[in-house]
């Protein structure tokens, strides 16, 4: 293969899509020593209930539409949706006690949470991760054999962890 210069961010936890476009927040200085090549963006999440709403996320970006809104808020954990803005925005008052506010949100959260689902067919699947992977290696390449990868405009959503 001859591959041209490729500047590639990998989100090896893509969570809610809210780290995907972390590459265009790099340091000028850091940005200055790469090529002009456009940048190629793989998502990986291992979560299979959050593993639809990445796939998403990848194809809204690489349409060029903005990232769809997440079921549920996109914190990183319970600890996090406890203390943010997130308690007023569900109408559970922040000077509740701990247990109290955990009770309001879980309330809250019910339908939203129990309406996800995973897709086995995005998750459990071990042909489509193959085919991405080998997609995502040969872009921007040439010579490389046609791939029916999902890989629209440089972003994968890749299912699986990192050292999977």
């Amino acid at each position: 293969l001859d591959c041209a210069p490729r500047n590639i961010f990998i989100d090896a936890g893509a969570n809610w899509c809210n780290t995907l476009l972390l590459y265009a927040s790099l340091p000028w200085e850091a940005l200055k020593q790469r090529n002009s090549a456009p940048w190629l963006v793989y998502a990986f999440e291992s979560a299979p209930l959050i593993v639809p709403y990445v796939e998403e996320c990848a194809a809204a970006l690489s349409a060029g539409l903005p990232l769809p809104s997440p079921p549920v808020p996109p914190t990183g954990s319970s600890h996090s949706l406890l203390r943010g803005a997130y308690l007023a925005k569900l109408g559970c008052a922040s000077d509740r006690s701990h247990r109290e506010a955990v009770a309001c949100v879980s309330s809250k959260l019910q339908l939203a949470v129990s309406s996800l689902r995973s897709r086995p067919e995005l998750s459990n699947n071990a042909s489509l991760l193959r085919t991405r992977l080998t997609s995502a290696r040969h872009a921007g390449c040439t010579h490389a054999r046609p791939s029916r990868a999902r890989r629209i405009e440089g972003r994968v959503g890749v299912p699986a962890t990192l050292g999977a």
